[in-house]
């Protein structure tokens, strides 16, 4: 599993914010990262998803996004956030982007 610049830098901070991405990257099921990485291959397969998004970096959004919206009152704010999250994992080239 690789680790990009972009993906260096959202752990690293996730880790300021307290959050240990690594230790809870561990705590997520098998089951659940195999679902994940087949609906992500799928999506690459068919140019829907971003080629240079895996597994780990999706997971690590997820726990950002989590994290962020445990105490937090904003009712728009999960739909936002994860409207960012799809828009960003779309394949630019498909999109017309």
């Amino acid at each position: 599993m690789r680790e990009g610049a972009g993906n260096k830098a959202l752990i690293a901070a996730l880790a300021r914010s307290g959050t240990d991405v690594h230790l809870q990257h561990a705590d997520i099921s098998l089951d659940f990262q195999n679902v994940l990485g087949q609906l992500l291959k799928r999506a690459q397969q068919a140019g829907s998803a971003r080629n240079d998004i895996q597994v780990t970096d999706i997971t690590a959004m997820l726990f950002g996004i989590m994290r962020t919206l445990e105490n937090n009152d904003d009712a728009g704010l999960s739909e936002r956030v994860l409207s960012v999250l799809c828009e960003g994992l779309r394949n630019r080239e498909v999109a017309g982007g």
